[in-house]
């Protein structure tokens, strides 16, 4: 894809839903723009154990 070299320009994508929201984060360094978003840290469910009888 080709960008224009001059004016400025507006791009915007859809942020998935398991991202966290408040800790995206974007720096721009050497003409490279470097977006962060960090995925949202699901719990975990409790470990059962069954016990299995056999007859």
């Amino acid at each position: 894809m080709r960008e224009r070299r001059y004016g400025s320009f507006r791009r915007s994508f859809a942020v998935p839903a398991d991202v966290d929201k408040d800790k995206i984060s974007a720096h721009f360094d050497k003409g490279v723009l470097i977006v962060s978003m960090p995925k949202v840290e699901k719990p975990r469910g409790k470990r059962r154990q069954i016990t299995i009888k056999s007859r």
